[in-house]
């Protein structure tokens, strides 16, 4: 009789160990798959950011570009992107008086050869110059040196 219940206590240690061997096994896959996912978001966070850039450098360019200079191209290969595209897009030209145009950009930036962009940026282009205010916003505070301390309201 003690043979015998030997026998089940050895029979249950090891049910005991294989159920403690599956469920470690179970938690291992979800904690590298966890690591796996936090991994890719990273790695598609650089991306986008990276897409962002391209597509900023790109209004840029098109901010600086006169009107009537403004040319559309389809998807093509940013130079030393490591696997970035640029599109852009016209709009119809809008005409509000007989001096002033306007046309909106749409730019696209693709990673290799996905078909929705990664990132989209409109940029609205006028004919007409805005005009500067002497590059310094309003309200700014600037230092200036002087001889004399400022008296008051003067």
């Amino acid at each position: 009789m003690d043979k015998l219940c030997r026998g089940h206590r050895g029979f249950g240690l090891l049910i005991i160990a294989m159920v403690t061997a599956i469920l470690v096994a179970v938690m291992s896959f979800s904690v590298t798959r966890l690591h796996q996912l936090a991994y890719q978001g990273f790695n598609n966070s650089k991306i986008m950011t990276q897409a962002q850039q391209y597509g900023d450098t790109e209004a840029t360019i098109i901010k600086e570009t006169n009107y009537s200079d403004l040319t559309a191209h389809s998807k093509a290969a940013i130079q030393n992107s490591n696997g970035f595209y640029s599109e852009i897009t016209l709009s119809a030209e809008s005409a509000y008086s007989e001096n002033i145009k306007q046309r909106n950009v749409l730019i696209n930036i693709y990673k290799d050869d996905e078909v929705l962009p990664r990132f989209s940026l409109s940029v609205r282009k006028t004919n007409v110059e805005e005009e500067s205010g002497g590059g310094v916003p309003v309200g700014t505070i600037i230092a200036w040196a002087s001889n004399n301390a400022p008296t008051e309201g003067g």
